[in-house]
């Protein structure tokens, strides 16, 4: 894979300062994104090298982007030894990131990385908890639970809310206090927060994934339980709660919602300080769906829990997931012909 690089030259402060060093020196001390951001702290740099393989600042120190007209980008990433999709992913990332940052300032007219087909972009590998499952049985959420009573109720009450209704990770963080109706335990799903490196603060609140993604869902009392004790905590902390407060907030500010990123990353690292199975909010998504088949849904209902718009989507994915539902079911019409006799 060859990329092209088109500067700016006339931006950079002096003809010495071309080089990818300079870019790179000003991506790292750039207030790129606000602090206590995951993107910010989670910054590979300064020791680059790591995380891009050897692609190192010295080697693109001798490098002026002006001359930079073919460079093989895969070595360089993928380095000699063999690496894992996620961690291809991530130092195609970085570079990515650092290029993308270039183009804003005007130091280059357009970041080639951007405009790579799907195919060529390394993608992140899906940890599996077995081969062809990526949800959690309800032994396993049981453990997922008792695990989370060890968690600050902030992480405890969205982790429980995404398990018991199936919300995507940017539907759960874009909730707010007037979407929940506590009284007649029903939420709407009205929004739905992305992640956007191109907007000044790093996010985009917008409308749900598809038409059908709008919808309103009921909640176990467990889990309006615990949406009462998580609202009177935060408004122990922040006063009163106007309607447009988000249940998951920015920590300084209520009427800011919490990055999506961080809610990937405070899952990971909760499994791992419990040495539980990996899966990732998505996986949590699957999971919801799995329980309600298992405790008898039918696909419609479930095809309406998730907001899938195409009723073949449900199919396609959660028809036949396990092999306990086709048990049960192939026991249920056993008893049903010969209990009958």
């Amino acid at each position: 894979m060859n990329i092209q690089l088109c500067v700016k030259t006339e931006n950079f402060p002096k003809p010495s300062a071309r080089t990818i060093l300079f870019i790179v020196r000003i991506w790292n001390s750039s207030d790129r994104a606000p602090l206590g951001h995951p993107e910010r702290e989670k910054s590979p740099l300064p020791n680059l090298s790591t995380n891009i393989g050897s692609l190192t600042i010295s080697t693109m120190d001798n490098i002026p982007p002006a001359r930079l007209q073919t460079v093989n980008i895969t070595p360089n990433i993928l380095r000699t030894e063999p690496l894992s999709g996620t961690s291809q992913y991530h130092r195609f990332n970085t570079l990515r990131n650092i290029l993308r940052y270039a183009f804003v300032v005007d130091y280059l007219a357009v970041n080639p990385l951007d405009r790579l087909p799907r195919s060529l972009v390394p993608h992140k590998e899906r940890h599996k908890l077995e081969t062809g499952k990526d949800f959690l049985s309800p032994e396993q959420v049981q453990l997922y639970l008792r695990c989370l009573e060890e968690e600050p109720l902030f992480y405890r009450t969205m982790v429980n809310l995404m398990i018991f209704t199936g919300l995507r990770r940017g539907e759960a963080v874009g909730l707010q206090w007037g979407d929940i109706d506590l009284e007649d335990q029903t939420l709407s799903v009205v929004r739905n927060v992305t992640k956007d490196t191109k907007s000044p603060e790093h996010i985009h609140v917008g409308k749900p994934k598809t038409a059908g993604s709008v919808r309103t869902i009921a909640l176990p009392t467990y889990i309006v339980e615990l949406l009462k004790n998580w609202k009177r905590e935060q408004t122990a902390r922040y006063g009163l709660l106007l309607p447009n407060a988000y249940l998951f907030s920015n920590a300084e500010d209520p009427y800011r919602p919490l990055y999506p990123t961080t809610v990937t990353a405070w899952v990971h690292d909760f499994e791992v300080r419990h040495n539980l199975p990996k899966v990732s909010p998505h996986d949590l998504r699957h999971t919801a769906a799995t329980l309600a088949l298992q405790s008898g849904a039918n696909l419609k209902t479930v095809q309406e829990l998730l907001g899938h718009a195409d009723f073949k989507t449900t199919a396609t994915y959660y028809t036949g997931i396990t092999k306990e539902v086709q048990h049960e079911t192939a026991a249920a019409v056993e008893a049903l012909v010969f209990g009958a006799s």
